[in-house]
Formats: structure tokens, C-alpha cells, sequence
């Protein structure tokens, strides 16, 4: 068991003597590379610290640019739907009452019109009644003449036998005026 601490010491001394060698011919160079990473480090870190600076600034402000720009086109939006609906209400009040007036002026005309008939139609009755009158007076006026005609001509018509003796009687006439000339 002691050759282990024994070999751990001397693993240690070896590797302590590299060190030193190390520390002989690249110590200064490792020494500014080192001065160097850790200038560059720092650098990066700020460079990445402005950056995120830089970037949280820049969408902070298009967040709120967004966001302005979202509360204006909610609140056109919105104004944009109140006029439209009351556009649609005026419209709708104004069909409702252009309605109820085409419905009045309906109901107006067809009193007329009921009216106009109903006129006619009594105007039309009295001028039937009147024709009918005038044509059962005349009838009446002609059937009277009728009568009067055919009862006068009756009256002086002559008969068979009547006329049958004029004419023998003109005949005699006749002869005797064409025989005693």
C-alpha cells in the first residue's frame, strides 16, 4: 500500500515538472493569449449585453408600436361598426316608414278607387234604369202608334166586294165615255 501514495507523488512531481516546462516556453504566450481571451470574453459579454439591450429596446417598441397600431385598428373597427349599425338603423327606419307611408297611400287609393267604383257603378245604375225607362216608353209610345196606325188604316181599307164595285163602276164609266165620244 505505500508504493500507491508512493506512485501518487510521483505522478504528481511529473506532472508538476511539465507545468514548469510549460510555464518556461509558453508561459508568456500563454499568458497574453489568456490576457487576450479573457479581453475578447469581456468584449463578447458586452457586445452581447448592448445586443440585448438593443434588441429588448427594439421589441419593446414594436410590442408597443403593435400595439398602437392593434388599438387603432380596434377602435377604427369599432367606429366603423357604430356607423354601420347606425346606418342600418336609420335605414331600417327609413324602410319602415317609406313602408308605412306606401302602405297609407295604398289604403288611400284603393278608398279612392272604392269610392270612383261605387260612383260608377251608381252612375251606371241610374243610366240602365233611365234606358230601360225610355226603352219601355218608347216601346209603349210605338205600340200606341201602332195601334192608331193599324186601327186607321184598318178604318180606311177598303174590302173586297167594296173595291171589286169601284172598279166594275169605272169600268162602265170607262166604256160609256170611250163609246159616246
Amino acid at each position: 500500500m505505500s508504493e500507491k501514495p508512493e506512485k501518487l507523488r510521483s505522478s504528481e512531481d511529473g506532472d508538476q515538472n511539465v507545468d514548469k516546462i510549460r510555464e518556461i516556453l509558453f508561459g508568456a504566450h500563454i499568458r497574453d493569449y489568456d490576457s487576450r481571451f479573457s479581453q475578447l470574453e469581456q468584449r463578447l459579454v458586452a457586445e452581447n449585453e448592448k445586443m440585448g439591450q438593443f434588441l429588448e429596446k427594439r421589441l419593446t417598441g414594436i410590442a408597443t408600436a403593435t400595439q398602437r397600431e392593434l388599438a387603432g385598428l380596434s377602435e377604427h373597427i369599432e367606429n366603423q361598426n357604430k356607423k354601420l349599425s347606425a346606418l342600418q338603423s336609420e335605414t331600417h327606419s327609413e324602410l319602415e316608414s317609406a313602408r308605412h307611408q306606401i302602405g297609407e297611400r295604398l289604403n288611400d287609393l284603393q278608398h279612392a278607387l272604392d269610392q270612383e267604383t261605387g260612383a260608377l257603378r251608381s252612375d251606371l245604375s241610374e243610366q240602365y234604369n233611365s234606358l230601360i225607362e225610355l226603352v219601355k216608353k218608347t216601346r209603349a209610345s210605338m205600340d200606341e202608334s201602332l195601334t192608331r196606325e193599324s186601327g186607321r188604316l184598318e178604318h180606311g181599307k177598303v174590302d173586297r166586294e167594296g173595291l171589286a164595285t169601284l172598279l166594275a163602276d169605272l169600268s162602265a164609266q170607262l166604256r160609256q165615255d170611250g163609246s159616246g165620244e
